[in-house]
């Protein structure tokens, strides 16, 4: 009986963590897409057109939030108000060509 529920205790934790991270991989896709798509706009710094492309991320019911940078960290579209990306950290420069996915995972806890 104690073999059987450290079984089942094992496979449990497998399944948790095999679907946390395929949730992570999806996640890393669809901000990959989402960056290539909003390239123009950050070059144009164009909010309107960056707005559509985070509207229609969004649409997607496991996307939170969405927010767009451009290379010195300045929000240039955001599916929330801008203050709260001011928080998160690595809102530092970045090379030209190179693209920083950051992902948050929270737990939700209680009753």
């Amino acid at each position: 009986m104690f073999m059987a529920g450290l079984l089942i205790l094992f496979f449990i934790t497998q399944q948790r963590t095999i679907l946390t991270e395929e949730l992570k991989k999806r996640g890393i896709a669809l901000t990959r897409n989402l960056a290539y798509n909003c390239e123009y706009g950050v070059i144009t710094e164009d909010g309107l057109i960056l707005s559509e492309l985070i509207e229609g991320i969004k649409k997607n019911q496991d996307i939170s939030y969405a927010v767009v940078f451009n290379k010195e960290g300045k929000v240039l579209a955001a599916s929330a108000e801008e203050s709260i990306f001011q928080q998160f950290p690595g809102n530092d420069e970045l090379k030209n060509g190179e693209v920083k996915i950051q992902y948050y995972v929270f737990e939700e806890t209680g009753p």
